[in-house]
C-alpha cells in the first residue's frame, strides 16, 4: 500500500504532461485539455511547501517544452552554426518557459486552503496572466505550446476567439480544470455541474454574431514552390514558371508567394523582377511576395505588392523580428566588438514602422511575415486598419521535417477567428493553406510538396469584440488575483484575531 502511495505523485506528474501534449499540436486530441491540469493541480496544491510546488511544476514545464522544442538543434541554417550553440539556445529557452510553469505551481499552492469558489477562478486567473505575460515580454516573448492551442481541434471553441481572444480561451480551460479538480477532491457534485455548465456555455458562445460581414470575394492563387536553400536560380525559375502556367485563364485577382520567394532581393535583382513580372503576366494579376530589402542603409524583411512590370506598388515591413534569427535581442547594450566575434548567423534587420494594410485597388490586404503569425497583436492591428483578408507569408524550411512547421502553422490559424477574417498562408516549403473565419482549413498544401491553391476568399468588414477590446481577459485575471489576495489577507487577519 505504501509503495502504491509513493507512485501517486509520479503518475499524476506523467498523466498531466501526457494529456497536455496529446491535446495540443499535432494530434489536437482537444477533449484531453479539459482534464489535463487536474492531476497537476493536485500535485502542486498538495505539496508540503512552495518550493516543492515550484519544483514539481518547473520539472513538468521542462519536459513539456522539450517535447515541443526538441527540433531546434537540428534546424537548417544558411550559415555554418556550431550545433552546441543551438543546443544551448534550446536548453535556455526550455528552462525559461518552465519558469512560468513553476510560478503557476506556486499559485496553486497559495490557494490550497481557500474555498473552491475562490480557488478555481484564482488559479485560472494566475495561469492566464502568466501566459499573457510570457507572450508579451518583448524579445523574450514566446507563444509556443499555450493552453489555448488545443482549441484549434475544436472549431466551436476556436471560433469564440473573436469574442475574448486566445487568453479568454486559456482562462476557460484552466477554470474547467480547476472546477473538475475541486469536484474530484471534495467528492461533491456542484463543482462538476458548474464545470459542465461552463463547458456548454463556452461552446454556445460560438453562436454569438462576431460583428463582421462579408462584402465580396477575392480570387487568390497561392504558389508553394518547395524550394530549398541549395536550389540554383535556374531551378527556381523553372519551378515558378511551371506553376505559373497553371494560373492562366483562372481569373485570379492576386497571386501570393512565400517569404524569401526568390534567392535575390526584389528591388536589387533584375532576375527577381523579371520572374515576378512573368508570374504576374501569366496570372493576369499582381503578385504579393516577401523579400529582404535595403533602404537608407537599413535592412528590412518586406512584403511587396508587385505589378506586371515587376515593380513594387505597395509594401509592408516586418515589425516583429525573430530574436537570434533576424537580430540580436538588446543589441544596443552589447559591445559591438563582442558582436563581431560571436557569429551565429544572426541577421541585422530593422523593425518596420506601424502595421498597415497594402491597397490592391479597393481591397485592403493584411500581410504579416512568418514569426508574426504567432502573435495576435499583428493580425489584430491589420484588422483595425481595415484589412479585408489576412496574408501570412512564411519560410518554414529551416525547421526541416520536425514538429516545428506543423506547430507554427496551427498556432497561426487562430488569427482568423480572432479577427473574423479569412487567412491566406503561403509557405515556401509548406504548409500553405486557406483558413476560414472559424479557424478551419479550407484548402491546404502539405509540407515539402509543390503546388498551387486557387480559391475564392471572402472579403470581410467589421470588427470582432476581441479586435476592438483586445486582451481584456488578462486584465480581468489581474483583477481576480487582486481580489483573491485581498480576501486571503483579510481571512488571515480574522483568523489571528480569533486566535487571540
Amino acid at each position: 500500500m505504501n509503495n502504491f502511495r509513493g507512485l501517486i505523485r509520479p503518475v499524476a506528474f506523467v498523466l498531466g504532461i501526457v494529456f497536455l501534449a496529446l491535446s495540443g499540436v499535432p494530434l489536437l486530441l482537444f477533449p484531453l485539455v479539459f482534464v489535463a491540469l487536474v492531476p497537476l493541480i493536485w500535485l502542486w496544491e498538495s505539496s508540503s511547501s512552495y518550493g516543492r510546488a515550484f519544483l514539481w511544476a518547473f520539472s513538468a514545464g521542462i519536459i513539456f517544452y522539450l517535447i515541443h522544442l526538441y527540433w531546434i538543434p537540428e534546424m537548417i541554417t544558411d550559415v555554418p552554426v556550431q550545433r552546441w550553440l543551438l543546443w544551448l539556445g534550446m536548453s535556455l529557452l526550455v528552462l525559461y518557459q518552465a519558469l512560468w510553469w513553476g510560478l503557476a505551481g506556486i499559485s496553486a499552492r497559495w490557494t490550497r486552503n481557500a474555498p473552491l469558489w475562490l480557488k478555481a477562478p484564482a488559479f485560472a486567473a494566475a495561469w492566464t496572466l502568466l501566459e499573457y505575460l510570457r507572450c508579451h515580454m518583448g524579445d523574450l516573448s514566446f507563444t509556443w505550446a499555450t493552453l489555448w492551442a488545443p482549441s484549434l481541434g475544436d472549431a466551436l471553441l476556436a471560433s469564440t476567439a473573436g469574442l475574448w481572444g486566445p487568453f479568454g480561451i486559456s482562462f476557460a480551460i484552466a477554470l474547467l480544470n480547476a472546477l473538475l479538480y475541486g469536484a474530484a477532491r471534495s467528492k461533491r457534485w456542484p463543482p462538476l455541474a458548474w464545470a459542465a455548465g461552463i463547458l456548454v456555455l463556452i461552446h454556445l458562445a460560438a453562436l454569438i454574431p462576431n460583428g463582421t460581414r462579408r462584402v465580396g470575394t477575392l480570387r487568390v492563387a497561392v504558389i508553394q514552390p518547395n524550394i530549398l536553400l541549395e536550389y540554383t536560380w535556374g531551378e527556381v525559375e523553372r519551378a515558378y514558371e511551371s506553376l505559373a502556367k497553371e494560373l492562366k485563364g483562372k481569373g485570379v485577382q492576386i497571386v501570393v508567394l512565400p517569404e524569401s520567394a526568390f534567392p535575390g532581393p526584389l528591388r536589387y535583382s533584375a532576375k527577381a523582377q523579371s520572374l515576378s513580372a512573368l508570374i504576374a503576366k501569366r496570372a493576369g494579376a499582381p503578385v504579393l511576395m516577401a523579400s529582404w530589402d535595403k533602404e537608407r542603409g537599413r535592412y528590412y524583411n518586406t512584403v511587396f505588392l508587385v505589378n506586371s512590370d515587376g515593380k513594387p506598388t505597395g509594401r509592408y515591413d516586418k515589425v516583429l523580428l525573430v530574436p537570434f534569427g533576424e537580430h540580436y535581442p538588446f543589441h544596443e547594450r552589447i559591445p559591438k566588438d563582442l558582436l563581431k566575434k560571436v557569429d551565429i548567423g544572426v541577421g541585422d534587420y530593422s523593425r518596420g514602422g506601424r502595421v498597415k494594410p497594402i491597397s490592391a485597388g479597393s481591397v485592403l490586404l493584411g500581410p504579416y511575415i512568418c514569426y508574426e503569425s504567432l502573435f495576435p497583436d499583428i493580425a489584430r492591428a491589420q484588422a483595425l486598419s481595415g484589412a479585408h483578408v489576412l496574408f501570412n507569408l512564411t519560410n518554414d524550411g529551416w525547421f526541416g521535417t520536425s514538429l516545428g512547421p506543423t506547430e507554427h502553422f496551427h498556432l497561426g490559424r487562430l488569427r482568423a477567428p480572432e479577427t473574423g477574417r479569412f487567412l491566406v498562408r503561403a509557405g515556401k516549403t509548406g504548409v500553405s493553406a486557406i483558413v476560414d473565419q472559424r479557424g478551419r482549413i479550407v484548402q491546404k498544401i502539405g509540407l515539402f510538396e509543390r503546388g498551387v491553391i486557387v480559391a475564392d476568399v471572402p472579403l470581410v468588414e467589421g470588427l470582432t469584440p476581441y479586435t476592438i477590446f483586445g486582451d481584456w481577459p488578462a486584465a480581468l485575471s489581474a483583477l481576480i488575483l487582486a481580489l483573491a489576495l485581498g480576501y486571503t489577507l483579510l481571512a488571515q487577519r480574522h483568523k489571528k484575531e480569533g486566535d487571540r
